[in-house]
Formats: structure tokens, C-alpha cells, sequence
């Protein structure tokens, strides 16, 4: 393979990421209303990521048991737990006053 066909499909390769990403973004867009979405909203990220409960504890610095307990609402998790995750996960909580 010859450096120009390498880096075509490089290229080629970087806008279907880019794509992809798009398409996430734009999933994630709407507002999330109660801790029913939130917690939906990581675990079907980090599902479509093919990641663990465990894996992406540790990409986020936080326990197992607080992934768990942000997916199943069984507590409420701290708010920096939260951002730790949503960046692991490639996600942004973004927070707005009523109209």
C-alpha cells in the first residue's frame, strides 16, 4: 500500500468518525429532564462504547459502585462523579435557565 492509498484512507476513516460523532452529538442534544435520562444516557453510551461498568469506572476515576448507582438511580451521585463520567464517556452536561 503506497503512502497516498495510507493516508486516503485515513482520511477516509476520519470522517466516519467524525460522522459518528456528529450523529452523537446530535442524539444527545435534547435536554434531559429528571435522573431517569441521565442515567439512561450513560448507560446506553457506555454500552455503545462496548465498555464495562468497571472499564469505564476506571477511565473516569470514579468506584464501580457509583456507575452502578448512576444507572439504576440507586443513589445520587455526586455532581463531580457525574462530569467525570459524561467525560469519560465523551459526553457534556450543559445547564440552562427556564424561558
Amino acid at each position: 500500500m503506497t503512502l497516498s492509498s495510507q493516508l486516503s484512507a485515513l482520511a477516509e476513516r476520519a470522517q466516519a468518525i467524525e460522522a459518528e460523532l456528529a450523529e452523537v452529538r446530535r442524539q444527545y442534544s435534547a435536554p434531559l429532564q429528571p435522573i431517569e435520562d441521565l442515567a439512561e444516557t450513560v448507560k446506553q453510551a457506555r454500552k455503545r462504547q462496548k465498555l464495562s461498568q468497571r472499564a469505564l469506572a476506571d477511565l473516569s476515576g470514579v468506584s464501580q459502585a457509583t456507575i452502578v448507582g448512576l444507572e439504576t438511580q440507586g443513589r445520587t451521585p455526586h455532581l463531580d462523579s457525574v462530569l467525570r463520567v459524561l467525560e469519560a464517556l465523551g459526553l457534556t452536561l450543559y445547564v440552562g435557565g427556564q424561558r
